[in-house]
């Protein structure tokens, strides 16, 4: 557990190489251990760290490993989330979308739902489909303290207002979306 924890740290700092080491440590582990589910969510902790590493097959890989674990409804809402990153980071937005759009069948909170909120936003914007991104953005707005999630969505929320030519709404969104990143900034 203490391999887990350090690799979440490490995760954090955007150190994916250094959280990878820890995360493998805890997935041999856990797997050693026998509990099924500690492994299943260590896997999905290896298979992000790679994907973030842009090392897709060796991702891919784990995820068909992962696929195998049918546990709780939170852990089937990680599995899509963390393959609709896997398509996310390879460009693959379709299919992101699809991933994405799965895991949200499994949360229970609509915090819990913000992250893939925020990643079908990116996709959407990605793909320069700023009003299929903006039901998200108001989501994420609506349901969301995560001062990450804040910032990107009022991007977003920005966008509209200047494609409108709305500078009092452009005015109010950037002064909550700097709020947010002091926010983010601090909390770093």
């Amino acid at each position: 557990r203490v391999n887990s924890c350090m690799g979440y740290i490490c995760r954090q700092n955007n150190s994916d190489s250094l959280a990878l080491i820890f995360y493998e440590r805890a997935t041999e582990d856990f797997k050693e251990s026998g509990n099924e589910w500690r492994y299943a969510q260590s896997l999905l902790n290896v298979a992000q760290c790679h994907i973030y590493l842009q090392e897709f097959s060796t991702a891919d890989n784990l995820l068909h490993i992962a696929q195998l674990y049918q546990l709780d409804i939170a852990y089937q809402a990680r599995y899509y989330e963390t393959r609709g990153l896997y398509h996310y980071e390879l460009q693959q937005y379709d299919s992101a979308l699809v991933y994405f759009q799965r895991g949200l069948d499994f949360w229970q909170s609509e915090e819990d739902k913000c992250f893939s909120y925020l990643k079908m936003m990116q996709v959407h914007l990605d793909k320069e489909a700023l009003d299929e991104a903006l039901p998200f953005a108001n989501s994420i707005v609506k349901e969301s303290n995560n001062p990450n999630y804040l910032a990107n969505a009022y991007y977003c929320l920005m966008q509209d207002a200047k494609r409108k030519n709305n500078t009092e709404q452009l005015s109010q969104y950037s002064h909550v979306r700097t709020d947010s990143q002091r926010l983010l900034r601090n909390a770093m």
